[in-house]
């Protein structure tokens, strides 16, 4: 696979990125008028047919390139001679990713130091969770940006409330997913919406990503309704296969297996009995298939 194929992993925002209006512009020009089946060109999305050329991109050296649908042996006068795959549906559909809140995108309130190094203190927001104390977000609470799910739809199923309806902490923490990744909506749904009132969400009906109030063990069925929510409401359909929750208690992950789902235990290193001590680190946030907990 040529270099720049790998780039197709990242999805096609990532791609995008990586065109600008000018170079694409001017690499239109290049374009003939070759009537053919329409397919997408690869690294800008531009639509092609037959022996018309792609424009150029970063990972094909800004080079124009054959439109992937050009037949074997048919001329072109692109810059490269030799036509460059599409990607292939697995290469650039969408992803999502849904964290917990308490001890996944936070850590034990005020620890920090040699405990916690990588966690951050946020002095002038309180988290009702376990005790309660100032809010300190763990590594990826800070910023996911650097892990796959950069690139992917986001979310959060939780258990608690993350400290009720429009609370500084739930603000903070949709603030912190919008920087990276793709968050649709920045209100909260769930059994704990308005205020605590935890409860199975089996059949629970959401209207945004963030999800709130859901007991341990029942999480799976509110990603799942996260999947069917970005279906309705974005017109994105996403694979079970291409679907990631992390979360630091056991039980919440587990019952993932058999949903076609992926889910990964976190804050494996650092521990406060049942639950997470420190948080999710930016190195366990890893797209690896399959169900996986600290233990295995």
């Amino acid at each position: 696979m040529a270099p720049w194929m790998s780039l197709l992993a990242l999805g096609g925002h990532a791609l995008l990125s990586r065109v600008t209006l000018a170079d694409a512009s001017r690499n239109l020009r290049a374009l003939s008028n070759v009537s053919g089946v329409d397919v997408p060109c690869p690294g800008t999305g531009v639509m092609c047919a037959g022996n018309q050329c792609c424009p150029g991109f970063e990972g094909s050296g800004n080079l124009t390139f054959p439109c992937p649908s050009v037949e074997l042996g048919q001329k072109h006068t692109c810059q490269t001679m030799f036509p460059i795959e599409a990607p292939t549906a697995m290469d650039v559909q969408d992803c999502l990713c849904t964290f917990d809140v308490d001890r996944t995108l936070t850590g034990k309130q005020g620890v920090v130091g040699d405990k916690c190094p990588a966690n951050e203190v946020e002095p002038n927001v309180q988290d009702s969770a376990y005790g309660g104390g100032s809010l300190t977000l763990s590594a990826v609470g800070q910023s996911y940006a650097e892990t796959f799910c950069g690139s992917c739809y986001v979310g959060v199923v939780t258990a608690g409330d993350a400290s009720g309806a429009n609370s500084p902490e739930r603000n903070l923490l949709a603030t912190k997913l919008s920087n990276a990744g793709i968050l649709v909506s920045t209100s909260w749904s769930g059994p704990s919406k308005d205020r605590e009132a935890r409860a199975s969400c089996e059949g629970v009906e959401i209207d945004s990503p963030l999800v709130a109030g859901c007991s341990d063990g029942t999480k799976q069925y509110a990603v799942a309704k996260i999947v069917e929510l970005l279906q309705r409401t974005q017109g994105v359909a996403i694979a079970p296969a291409r679907v990631w929750h992390f979360d630091d208690r056991e039980n919440n992950v587990s019952p993932f297996q058999g949903t076609g789902m992926n889910a990964r235990q976190i804050s494996c290193a650092t521990r406060d009995g049942e639950v997470g001590l420190c948080g999710a680190t930016r190195e366990e946030i890893v797209d690896a298939p399959g169900v996986a907990t600290c233990g295995r």
